[in-house]
C-alpha cells in the first residue's frame, strides 16, 4: 500500500502546465540516451509495453547513473535501491475516461504536462 502512495505522489508532483526545465537533468539524459528525442522514444515504448497495471520510471541507480524501466502494480524503485526522478502511471484508471484503450495517445499527451522539459 505504501508504494501506491509514494508512486502517485511522485507522479502528481512531476506534472505542471508550466515547464521547469532542469538543464542538468536534460544534459544527463542526452549523455545517457543520445538525445532527448531518443530518451522520450525509449521511455514511451517502455510505458506502452507495460503489461497491465504499472509504471514507467526514470531513476538514478545506486551507481549514480540514469536508467529507465517499468514496474508492475505498486512496485517502487526504492525497493531496488534506485531513486525515482519521475514516473508515468500506466494503470487504466489514469487515462481510461478520456483515452479508453488508447494508451499510446495518453503517453504522447503526458509529455505535454511533464514539468521537466
Amino acid at each position: 500500500m505504501g508504494g501506491g502512495y509514494i508512486n502517485h505522489k511522485i507522479f502528481w508532483e512531476s506534472l505542471s502546465p508550466q515547464k521547469e526545465t532542469d538543464e542538468n537533468l536534460k544534459q544527463e539524459i542526452v549523455e545517457t540516451f543520445g538525445s532527448l528525442e531518443e530518451f522520450k522514444k525509449q521511455f514511451s515504448e517502455l510505458a506502452l509495453k507495460q503489461f497491465g497495471s504499472g509504471w514507467a520510471w526514470l531513476v538514478r541507480g545506486n551507481d549514480g547513473k540514469l536508467k529507465i524501466y517499468s514496474l508492475p502494480n505498486q512496485d517502487s524503485p526504492y525497493t531496488l535501491g534506485d531513486t525515482p526522478i519521475f514516473n508515468l502511471d500506466v494503470w487504466e484508471h489514469a487515462y481510461y475516461l478520456r483515452y479508453q484503450n488508447r494508451r499510446a495517445e495518453w503517453i504522447e499527451n503526458w509529455w505535454n504536462v511533464l514539468k521537466f522539459f
